[in-house]
């Protein structure tokens, strides 16, 4: 069980990691130009507006979950979180 624990806090300081460079982006687009506002908003709330905030919730979300003691060693949530970032991150290169 130790090597879950470990694990969990590695997957949380990643998630921490992505969370903090997704709210810096961002926040550099609302103070920047009007055309990078206008693509912060257009990928909030356009056509893929679904990929986008399923981007936030399985690379940010989820992967909070592990501060929680009662997710954080199991085998099923940590899996969960395994698998949810991992395939959020092949949708995102592609």
């Amino acid at each position: 069980m130790k090597h879950l624990n470990v694990m969990s806090k590695v997957m949380l300081a990643t998630g921490l990691i992505v969370a903090y460079g997704y709210s810096i982006e961002a926040f550099m687009a609302v103070q920047r130009h009007h055309y990078e506002r206008f693509m912060l908003l257009n990928r909030m709330t356009g056509p893929y507006w679904w990929s986008y905030w399923g981007l936030i919730l399985t690379n940010v979300l989820i992967p909070q979950l592990l501060w929680f003691e009662r997710f954080g060693p199991t085998w099923s949530c940590s899996g969960f979180c395994r698998l949810s970032s991992t395939s959020a991150c092949g949708s995102s290169a592609s």
